[in-house]
């Protein structure tokens, strides 16, 4: 049996992975470079989001970068940790739909289709499907991919020059 100090100190340890960086020094380093030499260390949110939404359109990125970009916006304190779990479901969701990943793809487009393919999961008659995820399970699903969207439509409109300041 292990000590107690032992046990407290592997969970101190552990719930410092999860803590965001205190500052641009602190910050976990990337493990993709960053696509521009230009560091994110002390802009505000606001101009970080900007910054980012210069340089990546989430109609033409590949899953690799969209990987770094997630993790850039997190690191920046753009966004918190939900959103960052629901970016990282959608990148797994390019994965598992054997997307190349270094091959640029339209992920809002990705996602609105899968939007798509949910409601009409939603709307078959009881049976008539051959999934085997509840309503309640399509319906958590539904929510995930609406936060996903709402976020990169968000960022996108940030590329546009089009954001109001409310993410």
């Amino acid at each position: 049996m292990l000590p107690i100090n032992s046990i407290m100190t592997g969970l101190s340890t552990l719930g410092a992975l999860f803590q965001r960086p205190a500052g641009p020094a602190a910050a976990v380093p990337p493990t993709e470079p960053m696509e521009s030499s230009e560091s994110l260390g002390g802009l505000s949110t606001d101009s970080a989001l900007r910054e980012l939404a210069s340089r990546h359109d989430l109609r033409k990125i590949s899953p690799e970068s969209f990987s770094a970009l997630a993790r850039q916006l997190y690191q920046a304190g753009v966004i918190d940790d939900r959103q960052l779990e629901d970016l990282a479901a959608v990148r797994l969701e390019l994965d598992l739909a054997e997307l190349p990943p270094d091959k640029p793809v339209d992920v809002i487009g990705f996602l609105e289709s899968k939007k798509q393919r949910l409601q009409g999961q939603l709307a078959a008659p009881a049976g008539k499907t051959t999934d085997s995820l509840s309503a309640t399970d399509y319906n958590e699903a539904a929510d995930r991919v609406a936060r996903q969207l709402e976020f990169l439509q968000t960022f996108q409109q940030a590329r546009a020059g089009a954001w109001d300041s409310t993410v």
